[in-house]
This record gives C-alpha cells, sequence and structure tokens, in this order.
C-alpha cells in the first residue's frame, strides 16, 4: 500500500511540477523598463523588462528568463542602448517550427526621442572602442532558427568591430531590415560589420550597411567589410561605402546566394586592403543573381576558385574602377564551372566585360558566356579559359560611344537598360527558358534592379517590377527585358533618418 501511494504521489508531483513550456511576446524598454518585472509581467507593454535577455545589463528576473522556442522579444521603437548595455551575447535556439525573434511593434515607441512617428531601436556603441562587438550569437555553443530584425547599430569602436558576431556554428540564422552604419574605426582590415561562420540557412536580408558617416578613420580611407568570412545568404540589401562588400566562401561547402543587392561607393581602404564589390575565396556552388553593382574602385565580382561553380545573371554592372568580373581568384585553381547569362556590364576601355586572368592559370570544366549586353572597347569574353573555349553565343558588344548613342547610359532611370524597342539588345539573344529550372527558375523574368526594398524597410531605391522573358522566340540580350510599362519611377535615394541621440 505504501508504495502505491508513493507512487501516485510521484505522479501527482510530475502532473503539476511539470509545466509546459509557451512561447511568450515580451516587451523591452529602456527608457521605461525595469528587470525586476516578472516574465508574466514583461509580457504586457505596460511593465516591459529594461533589457533584453542576453544584454550585458541585463539582471533580476531578465538574467533568470531562458528563451525558449516561439518567443518575440518586442524592443520599443527610438530607445537607446548604450555601451554598458552591450554586447547581447544569444546561446539559444528556437526550433524549425517556431524562431526565436526580436523584433518591434512600430505602433510601440518612445515618443519623447521620436515625436512624430517610430524608428528603429538603437544599439549605441557611443564611438567607445570596448563597444566592439554589438550582438553575438550563438555565443561559445551552436545556435539555430533565430530572427533578429528592425534595429539600428551605430558608432560601434574599436579595429576589431563585429556589429553582428557569428564565430560558432549558427543555423537557420536571420538578420532583416537593419540598419548598420556610423561606425568609429581608426584603421581597416579586422572590421567587420556582419561576420558569420555556420550553415548554409543562414541569411541577411533587406538591410542597409552605410559607411558614409563612418568616423576615425586615420589615415582617410574606407574602413570596414560589410560582409566576410563563412557567409550567409546575402539578399535586398543595400550596401555602400565600406572597403569591401561581400567577401567569404560557403562554410559548409553547401550552395549560397547573393542576390538583389544594391553595392556602390566600394572605396580603397586606409589599410590598403584589395577592395572587392563581391569576392569568392572558396570552392562551393555560387548564385550570385539580380544585383546592381556600380562605382567601386576594385573588382565588381572576384570568383574561381579549386570546386567552385557560379551561375550568375540579371547583374547590371557599370562605373567600376577595377576589373568587371573575373576569374580564377587566385593562382592554380582547377575544377571550375563559370556561367553567366543576362547580364548588363559596363566595363573599363580596354578590358573584357568576362576576363579570364590568365597570370593566375587555372583550369576551367565549363564556360557559358551568353545573352550579356557587354559595353567595352575590348571584347564580351576572353575566348579561352583555363584551356578550353568559352560557349558564347547571343551576346552584344558595344563601344561605350556606340552604347551612348543609342541611350544606353548610367543616368537612365535604370542604368543601361534599352530605351526603345528598336534599341540594339531587344530581341537579339537566344531562347534558354530549357535552362530556367529550380535554383535558375529566376533567370526567365529580367533584374529586379537589386535592392527592391521597400519603404517601411526605410530604404527607398529604385523599384522595377521584372518582365517576364518569352517562353518562344529571342530573348533580349541583358539584363534587361524591355516593355513599354515599367513599374513606378524610382524615389529619392535614403535611409529614414533616427532623430535619437
Amino acid at each position: 500500500m505504501r508504495s502505491m501511494l508513493t507512487r501516485a504521489a510521484i505522479l501527482i508531483f510530475i502532473a503539476i511540477g511539470a509545466k509546459p513550456v509557451f512561447a511568450t511576446t515580451f516587451y523591452v524598454s529602456k527608457s521605461v523598463g525595469s528587470d525586476s518585472n516578472t516574465s508574466a509581467q514583461a509580457a504586457s507593454k505596460s511593465s516591459p523588462w529594461q533589457h533584453l535577455p542576453g544584454m550585458a545589463s541585463c539582471s533580476s528576473n531578465c538574467a533568470s528568463y531562458t528563451p525558449v522556442a516561439g518567443d518575440k522579444f518586442i524592443l520599443m521603437g527610438c530607445d537607446v542602448w548604450v555601451p554598458t548595455d552591450l554586447p547581447v551575447r544569444w546561446p539559444w535556439s528556437g526550433s524549425s517550427a517556431s524562431s526565436i525573434t526580436v523584433t518591434v511593434d512600430t505602433t510601440w515607441y518612445n515618443i519623447t526621442n521620436c515625436p512624430s512617428a517610430w524608428n528603429r531601436p538603437v544599439f549605441d556603441g557611443q564611438n567607445n572602442t570596448s563597444a566592439d562587438i554589438f550582438l553575438d550569437l550563438c555565443t561559445n555553443t551552436n545556435c539555430s532558427y533565430n530572427t533578429f530584425d528592425n534595429i539600428e547599430m551605430k558608432r560601434g569602436g574599436g579595429n576589431d568591430l563585429r556589429y553582428v558576431s557569428c564565430y560558432e556554428q549558427c543555423a537557420h540564422v536571420t538578420t532583416s531590415n537593419m540598419y548598420l552604419h556610423a561606425w568609429h574605426v581608426a584603421t581597416d582590415g579586422s572590421c567587420v560589420i556582419e561576420a558569420f561562420y555556420g550553415q548554409n540557412t543562414n541569411l541577411a536580408e533587406t538591410s542597409v550597411i552605410d559607411g558614409s558617416d563612418a568616423t576615425g578613420a586615420s589615415p582617410a580611407g574606407a574602413t570596414c567589410y560589410a560582409f566576410y568570412a563563412g557567409l550567409p545568404n546575402i539578399q535586398d540589401n543595400v550596401i555602400h561605402d565600406v572597403a569591401n562588400g561581400i567577401v567569404g566562401y560557403s562554410y559548409d561547402n553547401n550552395p549560397l546566394t547573393f542576390s538583389g543587392n544594391l553595392i556602390y561607393n566600394i572605396k580603397e581602404s586606409n589599410a590598403g586592403s584589395h577592395p572587392n564589390a563581391i569576392e569568392i575565396v572558396s570552392g562551393a556552388t555560387y548564385y550570385v543573381h539580380d544585383n546592381v553593382i556600380h562605382d567601386a574602385v576594385g573588382e565588381s565580382f572576384m570568383f574561381g576558385n579549386s570546386g567552385e561553380t557560379d551561375y550568375v545573371w540579371n547583374n547590371v554592372i557599370f562605373n567600376i574602377m577595377g576589373n568587371a568580373p573575373e576569374g580564377p581568384q587566385v593562382p592554380g585553381q582547377t575544377g571550375m564551372n563559370f556561367f553567366a547569362w543576362n547580364n548588363t556590364v559596363v566595363d573599363t576601355p580596354g578590358e573584357d566585360c568576362f576576363h579570364w586572368n590568365s597570370g593566375d592559370g587555372g583550369s576551367f570544366i565549363a564556360v557559358t558566356i551568353e545573352n550579356n549586353h557587354c559595353i567595352s572597347t575590348a571584347s564580351t569574353a576572353s575566348s579561352t579559359w583555363g584551356g578550353i573555349s568559352a560557349v558564347q553565343t547571343g551576346n552584344v558588344l558595344m563601344s561605350p560611344s556606340a552604347a551612348s548613342a543609342q541611350g544606353y547610359t548610367a543616368s537612365q532611370t535604370y542604368a543601361y537598360s534599352p530605351p526603345s524597342a528598336t534599341s540594339g539588345t531587344v530581341g537579339k539573344g537566344t531562347n534558354i527558358v530549357s535552362t530556367c529550372t529550380g535554383n535558375l527558375a529566376g533567370l526567365c523574368s529580367d533584374t529586379a534592379y537589386g535592392s527592391a526594398l521597400s519603404a517601411a524597410v526605410s530604404v527607398i531605391a529604385p523599384v522595377r517590377t521584372s518582365n517576364v522573358r518569352p517562353s518562344s522566340g529571342a530573348w533580349d540580350v541583358g539584363a534587361y527585358q524591355f516593355s513599354t510599362s515599367q513599374a513606378q519611377a524610382p524615389q529619392p535615394a535614403g535611409v529614414l533618418a533616427t532623430n535619437v541621440k
């Protein structure tokens, strides 16, 4: 009888004590919150925590809470967290069915800092050299299924600055709608705005990385890589005024995509690192499409490593002071494949629009250069690549003067697009609709012209609706398929300014 009673007591204890863990929405406000509020209280806007779990200054009930799958943390708009609050160290994981999300509610914001409208919450390093990491993901562990959305990070200090850092095994981690700018870095070289290692399931999207208001450079010159190392998928971002744009590789050797990015003003590093808009440094499969790259002093797209396959389409590249797409990346590489369809490339005088760097040698398995609009005084592409002949069909080569005479210019709403139905690229290409399968399905629509971010993301960039390429008959050459109707005219470029000091 005693044994039965003991077992019954244990079952009752389990039934009462093993409470299920439920996902909760929590509110976090630096200006009106308190970490001593219970987790139940922090589930209300009226009694938020002052800090996000994982923040250096998180204490009391905030510090004792462990985020679980499905949790959502709402940061008050226009609130400001400072160096004593940073970094945020984040070792937790969500699940495939339910990520952990740190985001915003645009109806909830600090009206003292933003009296007229919502703006992002701010992590402000105040130019303090100790504020060199803002968001430290998967701290000393592996983590997965996390999303960080709509945070402004500014005035980070120190030459080893990382606004977003994941040096462990990240998986299914997303950063989105971020505004990362105004860093205070003396010397380029170790500063990376978003630094990732991990799986090809990570994503950085719809964000702005802006070095135009960076300070502290000594000597004068650009500082910081936008993205470096084991890269995430990088889509629909605006990247400008940095020493390097996207440089790195697939950490797990699985395919990566770099698409829809607007990359410009890639400038000379003040420490001598070679500036590149996009540079791939290790073999894997890469899909590079619908990017707009212009005004770069180095390479627009450097590729070509042993075992690397690149599928490149719908990119618009112009005003490059270095080289147009070029490979291999370093000498002695083997087993490479390169496929380029329907790109518009304006090269420096005397250079091929797709260039095999013969001085680096190397060998390719297959090279296809098809339906590309090349504006150059040289050729569309090198004829041989590492001992094989490049397949070249349907390309249109124009001299700069001939292109200008036909109305193909950088000053067009969509740079170097065909101005009329009789323009020299219209109907001059090869129909390759059979190629538009799987990850290449987007080839059957023309360029979206880089980032198509919305006003809600605070970036106003040229917006263009893609035109469908015909299923039969000739395609247009280059990134554009001519149409008499296009999307709305672009609004002035810019970023929603913060008035938070």
